[in-house]
């Protein structure tokens, strides 16, 4: 199961002491109001304040991106640790608002929303209006996971200024990640419209549109963010769970391995992976390896307890069966209605332990999973048609198991196939008694 996230992806940008040396994936802050070149041209402006993630290091120059890549000097950027420190020393001869936007911007990339927002409110009182700093704000109650305040906020900004593009690009962020996906999409087009060099409105049309069901669509925009910003570990995120949806697994694994390659802490990315890596099967290690490690960066909970039900599913396909069945066991204390790991541990029990589980606990689950408002999958199936053979119904059983061959033939992993025919045989052979 690949699990989308719809977490911001604002991205911030940069600072640098001289006798600092910087890496590649660092983040820093700028010390001041900064343009980002490329081609010898402006592509996009940097306000003080404002946290970016270092991309690569040329010389004095820093290559970044939040949507426009290009360079800017090392010597105006500063570590994200040392830039509050940086901004704190203004407020000693008297602050004013541009001081409590720089700061303020800091505390949000530090993730301490609540002061953050207390200093961007401060300079919108301090300017005397607002219109200046509502984009700021509004970002950064996105940030603050405070959507139903950041649409309100960038709906202000959008009425003060509707060529705004970055506005647009915040309230269509906004929108997506509350599900409102037809705002989120006029808003990002209209972002689009007036930038259609930027690849952060792109991105999100992209997954919009998977989403909804138009893959092609979804690709087109999705190939034209990665051309215009190839740095940007959402959009490989993305295009790995497209191309996979697409069953072209060669392809899903390369944009997966970009977005880890990029951030190689991003939870998403290397899970992602591991389903590609699993789907094709020559490497089950490697995909259990990105299963524990993605597990390992996580704060457990209901959220990404399909990282378990993952790890549970490829140690039965190693016949790890005590291991996959703490794995599965443990997704579902987390989420008791994931119905793909209760799937998956029927199937566990029915196959690899039928004499250690009552009959009748089998067929409670099959009821829970059954009942369940989630779509079914060849796993719900197959769990069904086991436990039915278990019962000796195999006329049933062989009619469940078809069910599970036409969807998994519709929805793959192809490589699946053989093992669901070799089951429908077996199932054949019992129910006309041979």
């Amino acid at each position: 199961m690949l699990h989308r996230s719809v977490a911001a992806s604002v991205l911030l940008f940069i600072w640098a002491n001289p006798s600092l040396s910087f890496e590649s994936g660092q983040q820093v802050v700028a010390t001041t109001d900064l343009e980002v070149i490329a081609g010898g041209k402006p592509v996009d402006t940097i306000a003080a304040g404002q946290m970016l993630r270092v991309i690569r290091v040329e010389g004095d120059k820093l290559w970044v991106s939040r949507g426009r890549p290009g360079t800017i000097p090392s010597s105006q950027v500063v570590e994200l640790e040392a830039a509050e420190a940086h901004f704190q020393r203004r407020f000693a001869s008297g602050a004013g608002p541009k001081d409590y936007l720089s700061r303020g911007t800091v505390r949000i990339a530090l993730g301490r929303h609540d002061e953050g927002i207390a200093d961007l409110e401060k300079a919108i009182e301090l300017a005397g209006t607002g219109d200046a700093y509502l984009e700021p704000l509004a970002f950064a109650q996105l940030a603050a996971q405070n959507q139903e305040a950041a649409i309100k906020t960038f709906k202000r900004c959008v009425k003060a200024n509707p060529e705004s593009a970055g506005a647009r690009m915040g309230l269509g962020l906004a929108y997506f990640q509350v599900g409102q996906n037809r705002n989120s999409y006029v808003e990002l087009a209209k972002a689009v419209e007036l930038e259609p060099l930027h690849a952060f409105p792109r991105k999100y049309l992209g997954a919009i549109l998977h989403d909804v069901g138009k893959p092609e669509l979804a690709k087109e925009q999705l190939e034209a963010a990665a051309s215009l910003d190839p740095h940007d570990a959402f959009t490989h995120k993305s295009l790995g769970r497209l191309f996979y949806d697409l069953n072209d697994y060669d392809q899903a694994l390369e944009h997966f391995q970009q977005a880890v390659e990029i951030n190689p802490s991003d939870v998403e990315a290397i899970a992602g992976r591991g389903v590609v890596q699993q789907g094709i099967g020559t490497d089950l290690r490697a995909a259990e390896a990105d299963y524990r490690r993605a597990i390992e960066l996580s704060a457990l909970g209901p959220e990404n307890a399909y990282l378990l039900n993952n790890l549970g599913h490829v140690q039965l396909e190693l016949n790890e069966y005590r291991e996959s069945y703490k794995s599965l066991s443990r997704c579902l204390e987390l989420d008791p209605d994931f119905t793909e790991a209760r799937s998956h541990r029927v199937h566990l029990v029915a196959t690899q332990a039928p004499d250690r589980a009552p009959m009748d606990w089998m067929t409670a689950e099959i009821e829970t999973i059954f009942a369940s408002n989630d779509d079914r999958t060849y796993w719900d199936y197959q769990a069904k048609a086991a436990v039915l053979a278990l019962q000796k119904d195999f006329s049933q059983a062989l009619q469940v198991q078809t069910t599970a061959d036409r969807l998994l033939k519709k929805t793959g992993p192809k490589r699946f196939e053989p093992k669901s025919e070799s089951l429908l045989k077996t199932y054949r052979r019992a129910a006309a008694g041979g």
